[in-house]
Parts: structure tokens; C-alpha cells; sequence
């Protein structure tokens, strides 16, 4: 299969990929209480990020989505980190000098403790003001250094392996409270993209498509497929 020549390929990766897990994060949590192995400091991309960006650049790709953590940029409801910010922003810069297009994500998976005990994107009063403010807070900090917005990473995933297989926090397996977390991310998503679609930036979706089969004929079978 041939390629269109405008065809974009770039690369993507979690924070905790890349930095490890944040120590305000709910992810953060289940390693310590040894439900996941330790991340540590990731890939070491938090310090190599400027020699991984050159290396890139120099393989000819063009597009990165870089996850922007938000439990280290607000640790604590209200507190902001301006280290963990100038440390984004200067990331940001070094992809831009070596002529890298940044796709900013601003939830892969992992979420501040403080809002998942609030009750996440699950809780429509919660995700509608924390999260929003904290859409307002990246938009405004960061687009001057963006090529484009992917809010939130694999909405499905993200609540299939929380709340229906539950290995990700926090750990549930209900199919109700999957079909919540579900519609709680997609709204999650559409609301950043009320808020980020008028800054001339694109705002796209990031999506898994696993297909999925029946184990058997039954109509249960069927209606969970």
C-alpha cells in the first residue's frame, strides 16, 4: 500500500513512558503499592530530550505527541509547579530548533491523585471545572509553542483497562462504571476542544481501534461485543 506523499509520520509516548511516573499521580500510587513494576525515570527522556529530539530530526520524521503531565504541572489542586512548567517549555523550544512539529497530549492515562479522588472525568462537576481550568492553563501557557492539540489519549483504552479489566487505576472491573468512565472521557474530550479549537491550532482525537469478537454465540456474547 502506497502512502499519499502528505502523509504525516511521527511517533508518540506516555510521560510515564518517557519521565516515569509522576509522584502526584494516581499511577504513581499503584506502583508503590506494587500493583505495577516500577517506572523510575522512564526512558530518561526528561533529561536526554534534547539529543532524542536531534536523533529524530536527523531520521527525517517531522511529528512528535508529547504527553505534558498534568500531576506534575499541578501536583496539588491549585499549586502549580513553575519548575515543572519552564521544564515542558523548554522541551517545547528544543523540538521547535531542530524544526520538530509538537501534537501536545494532555491525559494519557494517568491523572493527578487529587482529581481521581475527586472522582475524575466520571463526575460531570468535577470535569467540568477542574479539567477545564486546567485546559484554559495549558492553552494559554503552552500554544505559542504547539503544532497541534490531542487532549486525550485513547479515550476507550483509557477506561477499558480502569473500570473494565481494571489494571490501571483504580482497578475497577464494572461494565456500568466502564460505560461511565467511557462517556466521561469522551466528554472530557470535547471540552478541551471547545476550548483549544479557536487558537488556529489543529485539535485532533486519538483513538484505539482493537477489534473486538464474540467468544460465543450467546446474545450476552453479542451485546458486549
Amino acid at each position: 500500500m502506497a502512502f499519499p506523499e502528505r502523509f504525516w509520520w511521527g511517533t508518540a509516548a506516555s510521560s510515564t513512558q518517557a519521565e516515569g511516573a509522576a509522584p502526584a499521580s494516581d499511577y504513581f500510587g499503584w506502583e508503590r503499592d506494587g500493583k505495577v513494576p516500577p517506572s523510575g525515570d522512564g526512558n530518561g527522556f526528561a533529561t536526554n530530550y534534547a539529543a532524542d529530539f536531534r536523533l529524530y530530526a536527523a531520521h527525517g520524521l517531522k511529528h512528535h505527541r508529547l504527553s505534558l503531565e498534568w500531576a506534575r504541572i499541578e501536583p496539588e489542586e491549585g499549586k502549580r509547579d513553575r519548575g515543572a512548567i519552564e521544564r515542558y517549555r523548554a522541551m517545547l523550544l528544543a523540538a521547535r530548533e531542530v524544526g520538530l512539529h509538537i501534537w501536545v497530549c494532555l491525559h494519557h492515562f494517568s491523572l493527578p491523585a487529587w482529581f481521581a479522588a475527586m472522582g475524575g472525568f466520571l463526575d460531570d462537576r468535577v470535569r467540568s471545572y477542574y479539567w477545564r481550568r486546567h485546559v484554559e492553563f495549558m492553552r494559554d501557557t503552552f500554544a505559542d509553542l504547539v503544532f497541534g492539540w490531542k487532549p486525550i489519549n485513547e479515550p476507550l483504552a483509557f477506561a477499558a483497562a480502569g473500570w473494565l479489566a481494571g489494571v490501571l487505576p483504580p482497578g475497577i472491573r464494572d461494565l456500568g462504571q466502564f460505560r461511565l468512565a467511557l462517556r466521561g472521557a469522551h466528554l472530557a474530550n470535547h471540552d478541551a476542544w471547545q476550548l483549544l479549537r479557536g487558537g488556529g491550532k489543529p485539535v485532533t482525537t486519538i483513538m484505539s481501534l482493537s477489534p473486538l469478537y464474540p467468544g460465543n454465540r450467546s446474545d450476552s456474547s453479542d451485546e458486549r461485543a
